[in-house]
Order: C-alpha cells, then structure tokens, then sequence
C-alpha cells in the first residue's frame, strides 16, 4: 500500500503522513490479532511491516518507484 500511495502524492510531507498511517495500522492490526484466538500478536510483524514501508520511502526514486503505474497502464492499453 505504501508504494501505491508514494505514487499517488508527490510532496513529501504527504507521503510521511501516509507512511506513518501505515506503520500505525500494523502495530494496530498486530494488537488486534493478539485479541482473538486464531491470531498470534507478534513483534517481528510489527517490525516487518515497518521495514516494509520504510522500504518504499527510500525506494520512491528509483526506477522502481513507477512499477505499479506502468502495470497498471500496461493492463488498461490491453483492454
């Protein structure tokens, strides 16, 4: 989610707000799993999910960066 979003806004404040919106709902979701009795709690997912989007921030200006909009054209031209 976090590299569709860095795709989506362009100013850097806006993509450290949606950065730490996604950090935020892991931990969130980690907690929440811990509640029920399927789901383990687990602070390896939290860190994972944190690498995961601090990834995406420092691979915002990469040619990496538009993958997701050059799939997405690619797919909309073979319609």
């Amino acid at each position: 989610m976090t590299a569709w979003f860095i795709q989506l806004y362009s100013t850097t404040r806006t993509r450290l707000f949606y950065a730490a919106g996604f950090v935020c709902m892991g931990i969130a979701i980690e907690f929440l799993q811990g509640l029920g009795s399927d789901r383990l709690f687990e602070y390896a997912d939290m860190l994972a999910n944190s690498l995961g989007v601090l990834s995406m921030l420092l691979l915002k200006d990469s040619s990496l960066s538009n993958v997701l909009y050059q799939f997405e054209r690619h797919i909309l031209k073979n319609d």
